[in-house]
């Protein structure tokens, strides 16, 4: 039976059958249940790790630099700070520093990862904003080179509606 991760997965141009790995779904959702605050944060996680990942397909930045820290993860983990300070906060070690490919093999480290990085680059940005929030700070937060109407982010939107809809959202962000 499709999880509801799948089913919005199914909704969207994302999904690519010949990339899905059955099982995938159960970890992620897990997960993200119990993580998400409610129902309309777990929308816009989901549509997020959607679209950063090409439908859960990429973990690596497709624009990957011969740098040891770059993108991984369905919502990119970058640079050599945030993998010192995710692998501390997270493990209390430092084996994404020593070993930061390791997020690229296992479905719950790219998962945790992901969910990191929103918890310390947009919960703050979701806080400071109204409860009629701005789905685009969220997008910015993760991107900051987005711009407010750019087909990247517009893309997000039409994902997080869609998700939110499937979640029973009432009162979804707006796009700005």
């Amino acid at each position: 039976m499709a999880t509801i991760l799948e089913n919005i997965l199914l909704s969207t141009t994302f999904y690519k059958p010949q990339s899905w790995v059955p099982g995938k779904s159960e970890e992620i959702n897990r997960q993200i249940n119990l993580f998400a605050r409610n129902s309309n944060e777990a929308a816009m996680v989901i549509a997020h790790m959607i679209c950063d990942s090409d439908g859960f397909t990429h973990t690596v930045d497709t624009e990957k630099s011969n740098a040891p820290y770059h993108g991984r993860g369905y919502i990119k983990l970058v640079r050599g700070e945030n993998y010192k300070q995710a692998s501390y906060d997270l493990f209390g070690d430092n084996r994404l520093i020593s070993n930061p490919d390791a997020i690229n093999y296992s479905v719950e480290l790219c998962t945790r990862v992901s969910l990191w990085v929103w918890d310390k680059k947009v919960r703050p940005v979701l806080a400071r904003s109204s409860s009629t929030g701005s789905f685009l700070l969220t997008t910015k937060a993760i991107n900051r080179d987005v711009g407010n109407y750019s087909d990247h982010a517009s893309k997000r939107y039409a994902v997080y509606c869609q998700a939110a809809r499937m979640l029973g959202v009432k009162n979804l962000f707006k796009y700005e």
